[in-house]
């Protein structure tokens, strides 16, 4: 029992550890949901008008732009261990900036250095875990850190409601803490130090996230020989690469997948889901508690489907994640065509609730976590920076644009008709996996690499 125990702590305390980024940015997210309307409210304790509300929401996409540089530079000259490391620090100093803050112009500030460690994390944590799992569990690995962000959304939904901004920042601040202490003790990943050439400290870290196996040979082979076969010295040379159709073909692969993930409309349902509802006229549950049971649904979902990304594959999660959430979209883009028009029918009462319920299940199923499993596992490694830098860029345009584009796109053309857009753009990621897409459930770094090259 010990020995099994001994075999299982180090990667779980590195998984739990590394859970804590994705935990971090679902409260981030998750943030302006209550506080905005506290914020924006006549007795204030920092007023702020409409316009300022929006850009407190959407400037965090902005931060996440930079994080997006300064990651994709860290992961290259540092490993992914220390960058993800050093994405806890602008998560302290942002609730720091939270705590004191008192103007609009402040909780931007803010805003700005939280997402910053927002980019940072997708820059490292899922290829962290991608270069410390072993290949049969790697999905399950990645998709448990991905958990964090539905826990994060829920935790933010259930505390900041009944929390003062001051309270909310030292609550927040700690999980940051806890993952700067934690990870500066763990070891960096083989693949970073056989990549500055330090074969001895690769075989000790594989022994330590092995559980102390001595065998481990066979496979520090393997990641000798992925990082030797994807060396070049120079960034140029690095550059040079995207000339090769299988390096091109992974970096457009994680960009897509990542901005399929992000113009679904997420993030305009999280931040705005209080007012759809009370748009919506659904009185069947009081919309202030139906946020938290929506966000309850997402945890479930992630728990749920944790260990199918390694069962059933990626690909298929992928399309049936993306048609859930189309079929969602569809039914809450129908459901406001009917307010509009003033029809009155039976399902007007749970139909949107219905929706979002849907919506965030089949969210969570496959479009949460799946770009960051791919994105741990296509790159070459000496291009990792480079294409992480491409997808998180990305990733932070499709969400600065969707965010700050929702509420004069719904003031133009209402509700329905920019959640259709959303399940259009999100139902084209179905033909898109299954043309492009490849199954990399299972195989070695190098035999994902072997896969491409074909």
């Amino acid at each position: 029992m010990f020995a099994k125990i001994r075999r299982i702590f180090p990667q779980a305390l590195a998984i739990v550890t590394v859970w804590i980024i994705p935990f971090e940015i679902g409260i981030v997210g998750i943030w302006t949901s209550p506080y905005v309307a506290q914020l924006t409210a006549p007795n204030s304790p920092i007023p702020l008008n409409s316009d300022e509300a929006s850009w407190v929401t959407s400037i965090l996409y902005l931060g996440k732009f930079t994080g997006a540089i300064l990651g994709s530079i860290c992961v290259n000259f540092l490993g992914s261990k220390k960058s993800c490391l050093i994405t806890g620090i602008p998560f302290l100093i942002g609730w720091i900036i939270s705590y004191f803050a008192n103007s609009a112009l402040w909780l931007c500030v803010a805003r700005v250095s939280l997402g910053t460690g927002y980019g940072l994390a997708f820059s490292c944590f899922a290829l962290y875990l991608g270069e410390i799992a072993p290949p049969d569990i790697r999905g399950a690995l990645v998709s448990f850190a991905a958990m964090g962000f539905p826990f994060g959304n829920l935790f933010g939904s259930l505390t900041g409601p009944r929390m003062s901004i001051q309270a909310s920042s030292i609550t927040y601040f700690v999980p940051s803490a806890i993952l700067i202490i934690v990870l500066f003790f763990l070891p960096d990943s083989p693949h970073h130090l056989v990549k500055i050439d330090d074969v001895k400290g690769a075989r000790e870290s594989l022994r330590w996230y092995r559980g102390g196996v001595d065998d481990v040979e066979h496979e520090l082979e393997g990641v000798v020989k992925f990082v030797e076969l994807t060396a070049s010295t120079s960034f140029m040379e690095k550059l040079a690469e995207f000339r090769l159709r299988h390096v091109r073909k992974a970096t457009f692969l994680v960009m897509i997948l990542f901005a399929f993930s992000q113009m679904c409309g997420l993030m305009n349902i999280i931040f705005n889901m209080e007012t759809i509802l009370r748009n919506s006229k659904s009185t069947v549950v009081e919309p202030s508690s139906a946020v938290s049971y929506v966000l309850t649904i997402s945890v479930i979902s992630s728990i749920i489907t944790m260990g199918l990304y390694d069962r059933f594959g990626r690909k298929l999660l992928f399309i049936t994640s993306s048609t859930g959430v189309s079929i969602a979209l569809m039914c809450l883009g129908t459901h406001f065509i009917l307010v509009t028009k003033g029809i009155d029918w039976n399902g007007a009462q749970w139909l949107p609730i219905a929706s979002l319920f849907f919506f965030i299940a089949s969210f969570a199923n496959g479009l949460n976590a799946i770009p960051s499993i791919v994105s741990s596992e296509v790159y070459s490694a000496n291009i990792k920076f480079v294409a992480a830098l491409l997808a998180n860029i990305t990733a932070s345009a499709a969400s600065f644009l969707t965010s700050k584009l929702y509420q004069p796109l719904v003031d133009m053309y209402g509700e329905a008709y920019v959640f259709y857009g959303h399940a259009l753009i999100t139902f084209l990621a179905v033909p898109y996996a299954l043309i492009f897409m490849p199954e990399t459930k299972g195989k070695t770094l190098q035999q994902i690499q072997n896969d491409l090259m074909r």
